[in-house]
């Protein structure tokens, strides 16, 4: 008669095949890839197609991201320094998954670097609120405040100043035009 394999073979070997062949793990490797083959060099964003591919695989990624892929995108993201190429991705829905994955960490290195990639971001008051990142920040601020946790409370406490200073310009900018417009025209 065949030797059938011991409980541990069965479980080790039932344990390979789910690592090699779940979907999730598969997509995982093609973000990856996707990626790499995006990545100048120095590994940023090149232009504006690349970015734009970049969104879109982030839109297109129907699993959660894994601690690699997330850290890949920030490396990515954290590497590229051209504003017009980081203003088209904070202004795109892949800003709402920045803010997700900052709400779901649980390690504080990983908030950490969540919030230097915001803090790298040019945002607007759009993009604040049509990604709602601000409000998780401040959650996150609390929450910080509540465990005593001195670096995360320095980092949102940083980015919520620099964010409302962007709140009181805006209100500030049209009260100082009126009063220009307004002013009799000299002849």
């Amino acid at each position: 008669p065949p030797l059938l394999p011991s409980p541990v073979q069965a479980a080790a070997s039932a344990r390979a095949s789910q690592l090699l062949s779940p979907p999730a793990c598969l997509a995982q490797v093609d973000f990856v890839d996707d990626i790499a083959k995006i990545m100048s060099a120095d590994d940023s964003i090149p232009n504006a197609d690349a970015m734009q591919t970049l969104i879109r695989l982030i839109g297109e990624t129907s699993t959660p991201l894994g601690a690699t892929e997330q850290e890949l995108l920030r490396t990515t993201l954290m590497a590229t320094a051209e504003k017009p190429l980081l203003e088209s991705f904070s202004h795109s829905p892949a800003l709402i998954k920045v803010a997700e994955w900052l709400a779901a960490s649980l390690q504080q290195d990983v908030t950490l670097a969540w919030l230097a990639l915001l803090g790298h971001m040019p945002m607007t008051i759009k993009a604040l609120t049509d990604s709602g990142v601000g409000k998780v920040v401040n959650k996150l601020r609390k929450s910080a405040e509540k465990s005593e946790d001195k670096a995360i409370i320095a980092e949102t406490k940083g980015l919520l100043e620099r964010w409302k200073a962007l709140t009181a310009a805006a209100l500030a900018a049209p009260a100082v035009a009126a009063p220009a417009a307004a002013a009799p025209a000299k002849r």
